[in-house]
């Protein structure tokens, strides 16, 4: 079976940055899934560079509440050839690969 996005919310206070799952029938089954994502995300149209920085800062004690990352932790690069690529845009279609590779019973 094909999984569906059904549902996609934007949360206005979430810790984390996105997150993916499925959605379940009154028996059990799976028949779909859902995501969310953190409306500052949306909101500043983070490039895939920014956010994955910013990211990967918290782990050395980077700033929770702001999308600024600071030189003297890790930092990452990358490249697309979109012109520009967003969290979103990538986050999409990252979240719905995880439904697409696991078989749904």
């Amino acid at each position: 079976m094909f999984c569906s996005l059904k549902h996609i919310f934007v949360e206005k206070h979430f810790f984390g940055t996105a997150y993916a799952g499925t959605l379940k029938d009154q028996n059990g089954a799976m028949n779909g899934a859902m995501m969310g994502i953190r409306q500052s995300v949306l909101d500043q149209n983070l490039n895939l560079t920014t956010w994955a920085s910013w990211k990967e800062q918290l782990s050395f004690g980077g700033v929770a509440d702001s999308y600024t990352s600071s030189p003297d932790l890790p930092h990452i690069e990358t490249s697309s050839k979109q012109a520009r690529m967003t969290f979103f845009t990538l986050s999409l279609p990252t979240s719905l690969d995880t439904f697409l590779i696991s078989p749904m019973k």
